[in-house]
């Protein structure tokens, strides 16, 4: 018989590696040559056979079991998400790239309903999260565009917005949507209602001798004229009256009457009256007298 000391060390014999089957056999032999107690033979082959069964389980981890979102880390093999990274001057598990954390779940804010562009954001029943926003809900009668609801009379445009039917202009992936009151489909595009306005997203901006900003909407004129209201005029038919400023019509010029009044005038032709050296000298036609040098004028008559 063994003494105490050999059974001792026989009891704290480690399992042998080689799967149940191996373990069986030394099982037997251990029970045979009186090494290994009834006992312990008994709790040796349950552990082997648990192990061998829980070791069959998909996903079960054992001593290198991954560490959960929170915990430190070194590298990103050692967590569950595969993802350690540095917070301060430590490094602890945090959900994968394009994941955020909402309590203990990792989840695509761009398309879980749940948590949708935000933890906790939940989709009406029937919606779907598409980019981070619930979409697919229109109450009834309405029609889902996009992000948008289409209503009686609106038509849905490439899926992505609503338009009113009378304004939809052309067919097909070339169908705009004439917006604002003041434009109508004219050919396949949108035209605006006043002639002198040109459109400008839902908007028609009156911009006469000049060129409508489409990002501001604004209209431009030329360097060589000045906007006033909404007419680019040549700065050589701009008339300063006080604190407002005019443009002259085409043909006529700012003067400067002898008594003192700005306004638009016309010069009468040289050929007709020449440079008079008295006011009284120009013809009643052309009343206006203005002093264009020592002892010279011009005769002028107001614009119509």
């Amino acid at each position: 018989m063994p003494t105490e000391e050999q059974s001792s060390t026989h009891s704290h014999q480690r399992l042998p590696q080689g799967g149940v089957g191996l373990s069986l056999d030394e099982l037997a032999k251990g029970l045979a040559t009186g090494t290994l107690s009834r006992g312990k033979a008994l709790r040796w082959m349950g552990g082997a056979l648990l192990g061998a069964a829980l070791a069959s389980v998909p996903g079960l981890a054992w001593a290198d079991d991954c560490r959960t979102l929170g915990r430190e880390c070194r590298r990103d093999s050692q967590c569950c998400s595969r993802n350690c990274i540095r917070r301060g001057d430590d490094k602890v598990c945090a959900c994968p790239e394009g994941k955020t954390r909402c309590n203990d779940r990792c989840v695509n804010l761009d398309r879980n309903e749940r948590h949708c562009g935000s933890c906790f954001n939940r989709c009406e029943a029937g919606e779907e999260c598409v980019g981070g926003g619930c979409e697919g809900s229109c109450q009834s009668g309405t029609t889902p565009c996009g992000t948008q609801c289409c209503q009686t009379g609106e038509t849905c445009l490439h899926g992505l917005a609503c338009c009113p039917t009378a304004k939809v202009c052309g067919t097909g992936d070339f169908a705009i949507c004439c917006k604002g009151d003041a434009q109508t489909c004219v050919d396949g595009s949108c035209q605006c209602d006043d002639p002198g306005a040109l459109p400008c997203g839902d908007q028609c901006v009156a911009c006469e001798g000049g060129t409508v900003n489409s990002e501001t909407c604004l209209c431009e004129c030329p360097s060589t004229t000045t906007l006033i209201g909404s007419t680019c005029c040549s700065n050589l038919r701009v008339c300063h009256t006080g604190t407002s400023v005019i443009c002259c019509p085409d043909g006529c010029g700012c003067t400067d009457p002898t008594n003192g009044e700005i306004q638009c005038g016309q010069q009468c032709p040289l050929s007709e009256c020449g440079f008079v050296t008295v006011c009284e000298d120009c013809p009643d036609e052309w009343p206006l007298c203005i002093p264009i040098g020592t002892g010279a004028f011009a005769c002028f008559r107001a614009c119509s």
